[in-house]
């Protein structure tokens, strides 16, 4: 069971090594810039697709790391 929502929420992909970059976007969703993505609501039945690519070979023993950062203003949620 899902409760509350978002309103208002804004989206973005960190990636920390040299290289890797989100190069499309899938969903019902905004974009005013090239970095971040912004939604009317967010629940738990939203979801986006985001398609990374990665410009040279990877390194097994360094890894790759990539964020996902969320800013939403939630409304209706019951704190208890």
């Amino acid at each position: 069971m899902c409760e509350g929502h978002g309103e208002h929420s804004k989206q973005r992909l960190l990636t920390f090594l040299a290289g890797i970059r989100p190069v499309d976007f899938l969903g019902n969703f905004y974009m005013s810039n090239t970095t971040d993505v912004e939604l009317a609501t967010v629940d738990c039945d939203k979801s986006m697709t985001v398609e990374i690519k990665h410009d040279d070979k990877l390194n097994e023993a360094e890894g790759a790391v990539v964020q996902v950062c969320v800013c939403v203003c939630v409304f209706g949620f019951p704190w208890q």
